[in-house]
């Protein structure tokens, strides 16, 4: 009886270590799935994911929430000039870069794909705009050489949008817009952002706790842009 009683402990104790080693290698492949092999950053999949999320959070609480959308300025120009492995390094440094200049727990980073990031922001379009212009500004500083942009270094465009999600609103009406304003930066010249010039403005939102920043936010038109935030 005790020889089979250590048996059947051993064998006890093999399976529960068994099991551990199965549990961590299914929490390894977990995190692998939301995780960006080159950049580190969360991929595209686990940013649709947190977009849900956050955007059920703040329909709930009725506060808001922004998106910037951020691309590379003239990236396939940096790979055909400098080679793909040096713009697999250039978008690591980008992706470092961007990680290091948001401030707060809750900003969510991401790379989209390609050479486009994402930024979800549980604050207002000024916040935000605050935000997008810091990023600008890190990069620019960062002084990676690229001779085939104005001037001769990696910058960015980014697209900002925000609102106050309301019942019927999509998270993905949220993403268009701000893809619209990038756009808009490419169109105006590059290193800069913009928001959508069909963002609805329907409510003012009060302002939050500051990023601390150089202002240097002006619209497309080069006026200084104001304090609104749509609802969707």
């Amino acid at each position: 009886i005790g020889v089979i009683l250590k048996n059947y402990e051993r064998e006890r104790m093999g399976l529960e270590r068994a099991s551990e080693r199965l549990v961590q290698a299914n929490n390894q492949l977990a995190r692998l799935s939301r995780v960006d092999g080159l950049t580190g950053l969360f991929n595209r999949r686990h940013f649709d994911e947190q977009l849900d999320i956050y955007w059920r959070e703040c329909r709930r609480l009725e506060t808001p929430i922004s998106i910037i959308m951020i691309d590379v300025d003239h990236f396939k120009k940096y790979n055909d000039r400098y080679g793909h492995v040096a713009g697999d390094e250039c978008l690591r440094k980008v992706a470092d870069c961007l990680r290091s200049s948001l401030r707060r727990a809750t900003d969510f980073l991401a790379r989209y794909g390609g050479e486009e990031f994402v930024v979800i922001i549980k604050d207002d379009l000024d916040k935000s705009k605050r935000v997008a212009d810091n990023l600008v500004r890190a990069i620019r500083e960062l002084k990676l050489e690229h001779s085939e942009t104005e001037l001769g270094i990696v910058t960015l465009s980014l697209g900002v949008a925000s609102t106050v999600p309301g019942r019927d609103g999509l998270a993905t009406d949220l993403l268009k817009l701000a893809d619209q304003g990038l756009y808009l930066s490419k169109e105006i010249g590059r290193n800069t952002f913009s928001v959508s010039p069909n963002s609805p403005v329907l409510r003012q939102q009060p302002s939050g706790p500051d990023y601390a920043s150089e202002p240097s936010l002006l619209d497309a038109n080069g006026s200084r842009t104001t304090n609104v935030t749509a609802t969707l």
